[in-house]
């Protein structure tokens, strides 16, 4: 079957304070990880573009249509100067692509992204024009190619638990709606095609190929469609490889659109402000944000954090990272955890004690990881606030309750780098519990350590229940990590 990866669009955006640049695209593998989703639901690899007009990079408000670049533009690539994309003959907005154009937009980009992503192209990309019923049909058959229906409910109703979507609500559904809001193309590793929607502003054209030609360098080098398979109850750990994978794809691109100033041209600042626009501007462009934030995170976060890596190493540093993937979104988030590959400190719940306690079956277990505590913080909390709170991460661990026709249980453990650590998470998840979930729920921290429930029995004694969960929580030494 084919695979994907989603890519998402901006509108507004800034590589570098100086020098505006076209929207980047936003190429989220496919493997679309979900905050509160406590598994990856993939919807294929290859490269499907959500366009929910964030920011890519840069501290711009958001405008109702897509900036026209303002400066030097050359057909042959990024300007050697100005580092900005082909230029648009059309006028903005205008729309309809036909194969013959995209095919000519891949053949001009493909030798020059890759020499900005310091990789040779070892054959040609092939591109076909498609539509958005094909696009949608493969998306489809793609997110079930490793997860049934049956499970795929499942998710949904742990994630309706944990506030994420609405009861009832289909996650399938929900997921399919995003990308109908915005997907503009994607690139198939097994059939070593790069699909672009007939439907596209001809203004997007080269930020949508530029980005999916870097996800077919990444195929011709590092292969994508054998990272596809998820990792059972490691959802954490397969995120992080998304963060590196689509990172890396926003990166490649950034270093062709900054042309010969390079990626030292990009400020920290920006970089940072990417991150928190992605966060907070979902929360009024998404009716699921919980879910929007954590698909686009991996493309802000991911890209800031490759784009560290490479200004400090080069890319060959990169390279490495398909050898060695990261292990968790922690260090994918946080380059110097990165470099030192800070591993997830071990916790986990006996399940045959959690499931006496709350009287029923244990149907899941899995890892949350930083970036999905970031995207459901972000739902009530400041970027600002949310990133502190999450920070500080150092393992969990999530386990799901149900008997058949009952209502689903959640209980979900988080051990902190410190104390002040564990009392920002606190606070900040006590008000989330508080704001978007519905029904009773249980929270207690213990030094380092927060413990949380949410769907608690009726008439259950919340006291013993909180002892029973603590009885049955094991968390392993570690030496004290360093605070960021």
């Amino acid at each position: 079957m084919p695979h994907g990866s989603i890519h998402m669009q901006s509108p507004v955006n800034r590589v570098s304070h100086r020098e505006p640049a076209p929207a980047a695209c936003y190429a989220g593998r496919v493997i679309a990880p979900l905050s509160g989703v406590p598994r990856r639901v993939r919807t294929g690899f290859g490269t499907v573009a959500l366009a929910l007009a964030l920011p890519v990079c840069g501290c711009s408000a958001p405008s109702a249509r897509p900036t026209e670049p303002t400066g030097p533009v050359e057909a042959t690539g990024p300007a050697k100067t100005s580092g900005h994309a082909a230029e648009q003959t059309e006028p903005a907005g205008t729309r309809g692509i036909d194969e013959a154009r995209a095919k000519e937009e891949a053949a001009r980009i493909l030798d020059a992204v890759a020499a900005a992503r310091n990789l040779k192209a070892t054959s040609a990309v092939e591109v076909t024009v498609t539509n958005k019923a094909d696009i949608r049909a493969f998306a489809i058959e793609n997110m079930h190619e490793h997860i049934t229906s049956e499970e795929m409910a499942l998710q949904g109703r742990i994630s309706a638990r944990l506030g994420v979507i609405a009861p009832g609500a289909s996650l399938e559904q929900v997921l399919l709606n995003i990308l109908d809001a915005g997907v503009l193309g994607f690139y198939d590793p097994k059939k070593k095609t790069l699909f672009i929607g007939d439907f596209i502003s001809t203004n997007l054209l080269s930020q949508t190929v530029g980005h999916e030609i870097a996800h077919a360098l990444q195929d011709m080098h590092f292969g994508l469609d054998k990272r596809m398979k998820p990792t059972l109850h490691r959802a954490d750990l397969d995120s992080a490889e998304t963060f590196l994978i689509e990172g890396g794809a926003n990166a490649a691109y950034f270093a062709w659109v900054t042309g010969e100033d390079g990626l030292q041209a990009i400020d920290d600042a920006v970089l940072e402000a990417s991150i928190n626009q992605s966060l907070e501007l979902v929360s009024i462009m998404s009716e699921s944000p919980v879910i929007a934030r954590s698909l686009h995170l991996p493309y802000t976060a991911g890209a800031a954090t490759v784009v560290r890596m490479v200004v400090q190493d080069g890319w060959k540093s990169v390279d490495a990272l398909y050898d060695d993937p990261p292990t968790t979104t922690e260090q994918m988030m946080h380059v110097e955890k990165l470099r030192s590959r800070e591993p997830a400190r071990g916790i986990r719940f006996d399940h045959e004690a959690v499931s006496k306690a709350f009287d029923k079956p244990v149907v899941w277990h899995d890892e949350f990881g930083e970036a999905q505590w970031l995207a459901l913080l972000a739902d009530v909390e400041s970027a600002a606030v949310a990133r502190r709170s999450a920070a500080g991460w150092g393992g969990d661990t999530l386990v799901a309750l149900e008997r058949e026709g009952g209502e689903m249980s959640v209980a979900l453990a988080v051990v902190m780098d410190d104390r002040s650590d564990a009392d920002e998470l606190e606070a900040s998840l006590r008000k989330y519990a508080d704001e978007r979930i519905e029904g009773d729920t249980l929270l207690v921290r213990k030094r380092d350590t927060v413990v949380f429930a949410s769907g608690i029995p009726q008439g259950a004694d919340r006291k013993a229940l909180g002892s029973a969960l603590w009885s049955a929580l094991t968390v392993d030494a570690r030496e004290k990590k360093g605070r960021r």
